[in-house]
């Protein structure tokens, strides 16, 4: 099968590289060129973790022995493979969040915040996303901003916010710079 040509990449269809192009255990997926809009993020992270099952196992052990990234990636992982498999990805961001890892502690705010795969808890999920942030993850700091600017849980604080926001700016979240961008 040839490479199909789209913007400045080259990319497989996925289904070529699942049948042959195992190599060990992981299967690499080359992204089209996207816009950068919601629904083209999500394809994209959608094809990039289309894994074996190998890959899936390796991700748990790598997990289990305290490497935060893997633990995000299976969350991932789990997340978009269909709801049912909520549960497993809520715990692979908290061995994650308890490794201290950025990623895993803001999206497991937002899963407790927002009642994602879970009662919502916007206290222990807010408390999340702030230690998120303290640890430089960009999206944490913006979602957090979004939280104070409409007082979702918390009195409206638009000042907090603005801070947030270009905290997160800064750790480059197109959500956070957008958000400077309209005040």
């Amino acid at each position: 099968m040839k490479p199909m040509i789209q913007g400045a990449q080259f990319y497989f269809r996925f289904d070529y590289w699942a049948k042959n192009m195992c190599w060990m255990g992981v299967f690499f997926v080359f992204a089209a060129c996207q816009p950068s809009t919601r629904q083209g993020d999500r394809q994209k992270r959608k094809a990039t973790l289309s894994v074996s099952e190998r890959e899936q196992i390796n991700l748990q052990v790598e997990c289990k022995k305290g490497e935060g990234e893997a633990c995000v990636n299976l969350a991932m992982y789990y997340e978009d493979l269909n709801p049912s498999q909520l549960p497993l990805a809520l715990a692979a961001y908290k061995m994650g969040c308890k490794r201290h890892h950025a990623h895993a502690c803001g999206s497991l705010g937002m899963m407790r915040f927002y009642g994602h795969g879970i009662s919502p808890d916007e206290e222990k999920g807010k408390k999340e996303m702030e230690e998120s942030c303290k640890l430089d993850y960009g999206q944490a700091c913006a979602n957090l901003g979004i939280i104070y600017a409409l007082g979702r849980g918390v009195e409206v604080d638009k000042k907090a916010a603005k801070v947030l926001f270009e905290k997160g700016c800064r750790l480059k979240s197109e959500t956070a710079c957008s958000a400077l961008e309209s005040d």
